[in-house]
């Protein structure tokens, strides 16, 4: 495997590690000792990038007007690269990034989902309930992390028994997220670069059955799996990609005791190097044969 040059911009050491010019003509950003355009840049893997914040004792609305502006000459500059040189471009990612758009588009694809609600109003949920016989789950319809001044917690996805309609009045404070529960017998996490699709179950058991959310423990007893997914399914979830502009993918599935697969949610810039780490997936070698591909 040959090597290339490449510059990797890290969002949490910016603006410090990178400056940027540019006028009617060109924009350039100087990093690692030299000047680059954007035609310089023949592939761009995005992964997961934070806001920018500038560091220093400046009042907090100025430091904040000048993260705003240098994000946006960032933004200029990245913007003129070609969106087929990324993986993924960042619209892509936030056309892709909607939960219950992703339900209705792969419903329409041909994905079994989950029965799902959302809603504010407590009869709907009550009616809810009630069609999917009291089997019933909650979870966060966005990140699912509440930040506090000292720490994060997360929010799981958790069951919702018949006590929990008495506080349902609760969610008329925000839009939440309910869905039948599939007796699961394992979750599966599908990662998808470009054509090649490569699959883990992933599997932890609480009281004899499936945990309900893997993320628990955080995720220190769960087994891993190889596994493969039928061609049919296989190639329905190529068209799900490519109908995003999608090149990456990590796409979770549940799979019941009939052997039914549904579609829960599509990442699209989500984990996968833990997978290759525990043996059961070389996405590492994937996504380098892309980016390969696309610099030819």
């Amino acid at each position: 495997m040959s090597k290339r040059a490449y510059l990797r911009l890290d969002t949490d050491r910016l603006p410090q590690s990178a400056v940027l010019r540019g006028n009617d003509r060109k924009v350039e950003l100087r990093a690692n000792g030299r000047w680059h355009r954007p035609d310089d840049f023949t592939g761009v893997w995005y992964r997961r990038p934070r806001g920018i914040r500038f560091p220093g004792r400046a009042p907090a609305g100025e430091k904040q007007h000048a993260a705003g502006e240098y994000t946006a000459a960032l933004e200029a500059f990245l913007v003129m690269i070609p969106e087929s040189l990324w993986i993924n471009s960042p619209s892509r990612n936030a056309t892709a990034s909607h939960k219950l758009e992703q339900l209705q588009r792969a419903a329409t694809l041909g994905f079994q989902v989950p029965k799902t609600l959302v809603t504010q109003e407590p009869a709907e949920v009550r009616r809810f309930w009630r069609r999917c016989n009291g089997e019933l789950i909650l979870k966060p319809l966005s990140h699912g992390q509440v930040e506090h001044r000292s720490r994060h917690e997360l929010i799981y996805t958790s069951a919702f028994r018949k006590d929990d309609l008495k506080r349902a009045t609760l969610i008329r404070r925000c839009p939440t997220l309910f869905q039948e529960r599939i007796a699961k017998s394992t979750d599966i996490r599908v990662t998808v670069v470009d054509d090649d699709i490569q699959a883990a179950e992933l599997l932890a058991t609480d009281a004899g059955s499936q945990r309900l959310d893997i993320r628990r423990n955080n995720m220190t007893d769960v087994n891993h799996r190889r596994t493969k997914l039928p061609p049919a399914l296989s190639r329905r979830l190529l068209r799900l990609l490519k109908s995003y502009g999608l090149r990456f993918g990590a796409v979770d599935f549940v799979r019941d005791s009939a052997g039914r697969w549904f579609f829960l949610e599509i990442n699209p810039n989500g984990q996968w190097a833990w997978l290759d780490l525990a043996g059961v997936t070389d996405s590492r070698s994937a996504l380098i044969k892309s980016l390969q591909r696309i610099s030819k």
